[in-house]
């Protein structure tokens, strides 16, 4: 099984991002990309939400919460 964790290589370290469940020893491919992705860092709102949620709400736990919401209501309605 192969398990992709992303990282950040500086000063001759990698440190992951978070840890493999599952491996205490394994063979690791090393991929350098060119930059660090904008996207791995906080989420930025543009367009017609950038005034409208303030920058101190974690974006991602939100959308999160309101998925979670969404999937309870859809797994009620589709009870009956």
């Amino acid at each position: 099984m192969l398990t992709t964790i992303e990282g950040v290589y500086s000063d001759g370290r990698i440190d992951l991002n978070e840890r493999p469940t599952g491996l205490d020893h394994a063979r690791v491919l090393v991929t350098f990309l060119p930059e660090i992705s904008p996207l791995a860092g906080p989420k930025v709102l543009y367009g017609a939400w950038k005034d409208k949620i303030p920058e101190t709400i974690d974006i991602d736990s939100s959308l999160k919460e309101i998925r979670g919401e969404w999937i309870h209501e859809w797994d009620a309605s589709t009870d009956d």
